[in-house]
């Protein structure tokens, strides 16, 4: 089991942590799985995930930026996975 440490949207937590989309709109939902297709083939299969940040900050440029997601408030999440990022590479 390997770790990794991403910055992403704080809404985006409790689809992150607990799977649950439902306060996401469209637009939210499919940014989220695209980042969460795009993460799991480059850094394998998501195990666990936790809030690593007690504060949301502001941050430009996080994780699903690639996604289209603009700045936001954000939160560091701790995500176990089964593949480390070499060797999914």
């Amino acid at each position: 089991m390997y770790s990794i440490v991403e910055i992403l949207p704080a809404h985006w937590a409790s689809a992150i942590v607990y799977g649950d989309e439902t306060g996401m709109d469209d637009a939210d939902r499919a940014s989220f799985n695209a980042w969460i297709d795009w993460f799991q083939a480059e850094c394998g299969t998501i195990i666990t995930c936790s809030v690593f940040s007690d504060e949301p900050q502001f941050v430009k440029y996080h994780g699903a930026t690639r996604q289209g997601v603009l700045a936001a408030m954000c939160h560091q999440y701790a995500f176990t996975t089964d593949t480390s990022v070499n060797e999914a590479a």
